[in-house]
């Protein structure tokens, strides 16, 4: 027979010490495993702090690359359409050339969200319009009128890259004064 097969009875107070051991050895488990659970619920909370503040900086950064790279290119544009009026009387293939590349700037444009500012009606709206040249006029009905759009304007999303340039009538000052 082996001695360990034989237990001997525990007194009482042998039992209450090792229930206060067990008890002690719960409350550190227990404790354990709350700094666990806590630093587990910490590093979560950081790492979603850090995705959203990469996705709010990758959100406003890549616009603002973006957007004087689009102003430059719609320049780039006007520039084409200076030519293609220079040499409308010149040469088919040149013409032909520059309605090419202008179809290029308009696919890249396109692929990156921006418009032409399509207004509608003839009055001049200064959310999407600026001014660049005075018709002076005596018909008060055709005051602020649009008479000629000078350049297209350009928007990406809801964001105004350039508004629509146009001339407008405006009352001549001495009709007003009368």
């Amino acid at each position: 027979m082996n001695p360990e097969d034989t237990q001997q009875p525990q007194s009482e107070e042998e039992n209450s010490l090792e229930l206060e051991f067990l008890k002690e050895i719960k409350v550190l488990i227990e404790n354990n495993l709350a700094q666990v659970h806590k630093q587990s619920s910490f590093k979560d909370e950081t790492i979603d702090r850090l995705q959203k503040l990469v996705y709010s900086y990758e959100k406003g950064f890549i616009p603002s690359i973006k957007e004087p790279l689009l102003k430059d290119l719609i320049l780039f544009k006007d520039s084409f359409n200076k030519f293609r009026t220079m040499f409308s009387e010149s040469s088919e293939t040149l013409l032909r050339e520059i309605d090419f590349l202008n179809d290029e700037i308009e696919d890249i444009f396109y692929t990156h969200d921006v418009d032409i500012i399509q207004v509608e009606g003839d009055d001049y709206d200064r959310e999407l319009q600026i001014v660049r040249k005075k018709i002076p006029t005596d018909n008060q009905a055709l005051h602020r009128k649009i008479v000629e759009v000078l350049k297209d304007g350009y928007k990406s999303g809801e964001k105004i890259l350039r508004k629509q340039e146009v001339a407008v009538y405006i009352i001549n000052d001495q009709t007003s004064q009368s």
